[in-house]
């Protein structure tokens, strides 16, 4: 286990609503990570408690295709399946279907696309981006239309900050309309009605976004007042309020970060090809997903062939880094699973101090076929006899210890 260190760094930056900003002096906890300090895969048991297993009702008009994010509020699971059937889904917490948001098409309160969807507290309403048209749609939790309004830019992922505060992050894409000084901002903080109010996070308009891996749920719903953000390539950790941007953590690689060798590439066009080459060949580390709670923050990075999952507790500072090699047949997880014996930690969401992964349905009918599953946890059986390979995937619940 590694300790992380605190450093000053002038960093906040205040919002007031005539989009003036002050800069104070805040703290940027440094969380120093060294690869070759990283211990081979442990157990379930040793990190985890109060696994729990929750399985998605499924009917003919609620079979998701895929889960590509999914929101854990206080009494509902949120579902976005873009691709397949373009639809939203919103369960009771105990897995039972409420209603369902499939509006695909080019009329008053539909989409094209659906690009990413964010929960409104406030309002208990599903916000939904569409970036092929630009549209921002409010539906209710019972899958009503409630009203669209048009943004007049195109985001990859929206997140909800304050009953009057929204965020877009463009995600390197370049949005010509905000350009300032040769740079392009990444994230824009507009109010409810899609009007911009702040630009921050910017990236040199040289950089060919098109070579650069789409980040993977960007934002964490820390609590009812503070949002995380962790963008793809940058190492930073930012808290986002109504009136602050802060960046609140800084993952320190050390001489293996990316560093502007990497941006020069990037600037010269290569394909995706040469990026990844350029980060196995200099075994540079490469964060590839960041999840935040009030307690923890877990990340995945890589470097070379190896995978590893961090755990970091903020009220010891201390640091888990489990590392577990790229093998034929085996999958790059670091962990052991003695709780279950198959399901695999793959954290999708969070929700207070909870983590929360999937099961898909057809890995459990097919290992109960190769009698493959071990039945040691009494939690299991049930589950097991319910679940068929047309059922819904099933959500895990669970909760790191503290350390």
């Amino acid at each position: 286990m590694q300790k992380a260190t605190t450093l000053c760094l002038l960093v906040l930056l205040l919002m007031g609503c005539n989009s003036t900003i002050n800069k104070e002096q805040m703290d940027i906890t440094r969380i120093k990570i060294d690869p070759s300090e990283a211990i081979k895969p442990v157990k379930f048991s040793k990190l985890f408690v109060d696994l729990k297993y929750i399985q998605l009702e499924t009917d003919k008009n609620c079979v998701i295709g895929n889960i590509d994010k999914i929101i854990h509020t206080e009494n509902k699971i949120i579902i976005m399946d873009s691709y397949i059937t373009k639809s939203i889904y919103i369960f009771d917490t105990d897995g039972k279907i409420n209603s369902v948001i499939n509006k695909s098409g080019r009329g008053p309160g539909e989409y094209t696309e659906l690009t990413d969807f964010t929960f409104d507290s406030n309002d208990n309403n599903i916000l939904i981006f569409c970036g092929a048209t630009h549209k921002l749609l409010f539906y209710s939790l019972d899958g009503k239309f409630i009203n669209e309004l048009n943004t007049n830019f195109q985001a990859n992922f929206i997140q909800y900050i304050s009953p009057d505060r929204l965020a877009f992050l463009f995600d390197y894409k370049p949005e010509n309309r905000f350009i300032f000084n040769s740079k392009y901002p990444n994230l824009l903080i507009t109010n409810k009605k899609g009007r911009p109010i702040h630009k921050d996070i910017y990236f040199r308009s040289s950089i060919n976004f098109q070579v650069l891996v789409q980040s993977l749920l960007p934002f964490s719903n820390i609590n009812e007042n503070i949002k995380g953000l962790k963008i793809q390539y940058n190492d930073t950790i930012y808290h986002l309020t109504r009136n602050s941007i802060v960046a609140k953590y800084y993952i320190d690689f050390g001489d293996l970060a990316l560093n502007e060798k990497f941006w020069d590439l990037i600037e010269r066009g290569d394909d995706k090809m040469a990026v990844n080459n350029y980060l196995g060949e200099t075994g540079k580390c490469n964060i590839i997903m960041l999840h935040e709670t009030d307690s923890f923050i877990f990340i995945l990075y890589n470097r070379y062939t190896e995978y590893h999952y961090v755990f970091y507790s903020k009220r010891t500072e201390k640091i888990i880094d489990l590392v577990k090699g790229l093998k034929p047949g085996e999958k790059p997880i670091p962990l052991i699973n003695d709780i279950d014996g198959y399901s695999d930690f793959i954290p999708i969401t969070t929700y207070k101090d909870k983590f929360y992964y999937i099961i898909e349905s057809s890995i459990i009918t097919k290992m109960k076929r190769d009698n493959n599953i071990n039945t040691f946890n009494p939690d299991i059986q049930d589950l097991l006899d319910k679940t068929t390979e047309y059922s819904n995937p099933i959500i895990v619940e669970v909760r790191i210890k503290d350390f």
